[in-house]
């Protein structure tokens, strides 16, 4: 059953076997639509109200305390767009018309038996059906999008700089749904930037249009990250025109986009620009290094101005000079992006080519003294210290040798380093996995036991999702996924399991038994029995007793 096209609908009426009947024959009827509840009077659906919606309700027009028409009014009051279906034993002028002035969707005479009522509610699932599709809602939704989409587009170019795992064809997908103006294949140049830290924040909005506005005619510009220390500009040439000649422009109109932001906004900037395209899966270890520029920038400038391209930083460099043992660093910081994405998403499999590669790369340069290989260790310590935090596995790992010396500080040999770094995280990506797994037992069982030891109650979807705290719509749907099975069919086999063990011990009386798994009415007790077992309770009770009697004695 595909609950997103399930609705969730209220039978209101004061007398208990109406309501129960009513309810019964529309949720058999409709089964694949309706989650339907019942009420036996307006203040009683009124509790419900408070606690869920309802997509269709079906009234009582005449009810002692609070009438049908009075709960319409409540009810429209909550819940506006909930389909009415009115109920009455007459068919007087005022009933209908008081009825219309509350939107009804139908006004049905209990006399009319039950195929006008369901052709009522089959009525309100259509037209819930067509709002559902309707062209005022979507283009609603789209003008809501387009006017969110600069904070989307930068929240998500925001989540590549940090390097969250979006591999290519969903950095596609994602660049056309936000409108992202750059190619999702094709590398980046970075222009970072640091103003006023005071107003960072204010003014980051101010000094992008700024920027994009000198820039539209030298490249394409987006900015990817706004914080109090980094602003961050990821640019490409437009198409067909080489990377350095939208390097030279961007260099060139640095220092008119410097000006107008210290003439109309009062904000010194600096900037730092990356001119080596950089490719997407680096753009976190980029963005980090150019934050570190742009401290030693502040920190030597000495007028209010700066610019200066990252090259600048690297040139008193002593180690990795040779271009090939620049290339191998460069991709060993990748690999490590990348093993950070896999343990992330769970990728074991990802996870151990990556690590394979990264120990073939690294294993030739770990006995040599020099900061890349300083800092490539540090970065490999801080992902795992991260990813045990953010998973809540630091008591588990405490207990693992290579976690305590990885926490220790105390000096270590690079190789032996290297090894504890694929041995660790292989072990945090399986007790992450032993995590999740026993929390998805833990909330199957948990739901499973509470519906065995409450038949008897209310077990309907709200009532269930307030007990694990989940709306009821995404309750129905996580139990299938972790189970297969329909929560609605878990529950009504258990009560037929439970009715059926009862009715084969003669000192229940059926009615007692209905009452038991759930049903106010042995009536419809005996429908549902008979729908499961196509028996009827007293037949099953009967065939039991009949098979116990002609078994041969012990």
């Amino acid at each position: 059953m595909d609950t997103s096209s399930v609705y969730r609908m209220l039978v209101v009426d004061d007398e208990a076997l109406i309501a129960d009947s009513l309810a019964n024959m529309l949720q058999c009827s409709l089964d694949d639509r309706l989650d339907v509840y019942k009420a036996y009077s307006g203040p009683g659906a009124l509790a419900l109200l408070e606690r869920t919606s309802f997509d269709i309700m079906v009234l009582d027009i005449q009810m002692p305390g609070m009438s049908g028409l009075e709960l319409a009014k409540a009810v429209r009051g909550r819940w506006p767009s909930c389909k009415v279906v009115f109920l009455s034993g007459h068919d007087a002028f005022e009933y209908v018309y008081q009825a219309m002035q509350y939107q009804a969707v139908c006004y049905v005479l209990k006399n009319e038996g039950d195929e006008a009522l369901l052709e009522a509610v089959r009525r309100c699932v259509g037209a819930l059906d067509e709002e559902a599709r309707s062209d005022a809602l979507l283009e609603r939704a789209q003008e809501q999008m387009r006017m969110c989409l600069p904070i989307l587009r930068r929240e998500f170019l925001q989540r590549c700089c940090r390097g969250d795992a979006v591999d290519e064809a969903e950095r596609a997908r994602q660049f056309a749904r936000y409108e992202v103006s750059l190619d999702p294949d094709a590398p980046v140049m970075l222009l970072a930037g640091r103003g006023d830290e005071a107003h960072a924040r204010e003014n980051a909005t101010q000094v992008d249009i700024v920027v994009r506005d000198k820039l539209q005619h030298a490249a394409r510009c987006e900015m990817a990250q706004a914080h109090t220390r980094l602003w961050v500009w990821l640019i490409q040439p437009f198409p067909g025109e080489p990377a350095s000649r939208a390097a030279v422009m961007v260099k060139g109109m640095a220092e008119n986009i410097q000006r107008t932001c210290l003439s109309t906004l009062g904000t010194p900037v600096s900037f730092v620009f990356e001119t080596q395209p950089c490719a997407w899966h680096m753009l976190r270890d980029a963005c980090a290094t150019l934050r570190l520029a742009l401290e030693t920038l502040a920190n030597e400038r000495s007028g209010g101005l700066a610019f200066a391209e990252a090259e600048f930083f690297r040139a008193g460099e002593a180690e990795c000079r040779a271009d090939e043992e620049r290339e191998v660093f460069v991709r060993l910081r990748g690999l490590l992006s990348d093993i950070s994405w896999r343990m992330s998403g769970g990728d074991a499999e990802r996870f151990e080519a990556c690590a394979a590669e990264l120990t073939a790369l690294l294993t030739p340069y770990v006995h040599i003294n020099n900061l890349s290989v300083a800092e490539l260790f540090s970065r490999m310590d801080t992902l795992l210290l991260t990813f045990a935090v953010q998973h809540d596995l630091q008591e588990r790992a405490r207990t693992h040798p290579a976690f305590r010396a990885l926490t220790s500080g105390g000096a270590v040999d690079p190789e032996a380093r290297l090894g504890r770094f694929v041995s660790l995280g292989r072990c945090l990506m399986g007790w992450w996995h032993e995590s999740r797994r026993d929390k998805r037992d833990a909330f199957v069982c948990g739901v499973d036991d509470y519906i065995a030891n409450h038949l008897a109650e209310d077990l309907s979807l709200v009532t269930l999702s307030e007990r694990v705290f989940l709306n009821p719509s995404y309750l129905s749907r996580r139990y299938k996924e972790l189970t297969g099975k329909n929560i609605t069919d878990v529950i009504a086999a258990a009560r037929m399991d439970r009715a059926a063990l009862l009715l084969a011990d003669p000192r229940f009386r059926i009615r007692g038994i209905a009452e038991q798994v759930g049903f106010a009415s042995p009536a419809h007790f005996s429908r549902v029995f008979k729908k499961h077992t196509s028996q009827t309770p007293q037949a099953y009770r009967d065939r039991v007793r009949s098979a116990v009697r002609s078994a041969p004695a012990q």
